[in-house]
């Protein structure tokens, strides 16, 4: 988290469910936009480079977003059990 970045708990929970769509979506374009890169720089065939990239996208991606979740329900939990009698 940078010194910028709002804490979590300050966030409403649609922005940081938003958010987790939005870095999700970032993971699988910028592994897309290199995989697609390497196969124009080294003249790959079959668009392997695309392939692998999304691939890679796509699993770190999914990791970060139940990382991030797993993060918000345990958060939701100590929230509700503070509001408890």
């Amino acid at each position: 988290m940078s010194p910028s970045e709002p804490p979590r708990e300050s966030q409403t929970p649609w922005s940081r469910y938003a958010g987790m769509g939005f870095e999700f979506a970032a993971a699988i374009g910028a592994f897309m936009l290199m995989g697609w890169w390497v196969d124009r720089h080294w003249g790959i065939e079959g668009r392997k480079g695309l392939l692998i990239g999304t691939l890679i996208g796509v699993i770190g991606g999914t990791y970060n977003f139940i990382r991030e979740a797993v993060g918000a329900l345990r958060e939701s939990e100590r929230q509700g059990r503070k509001k408890r009698p």
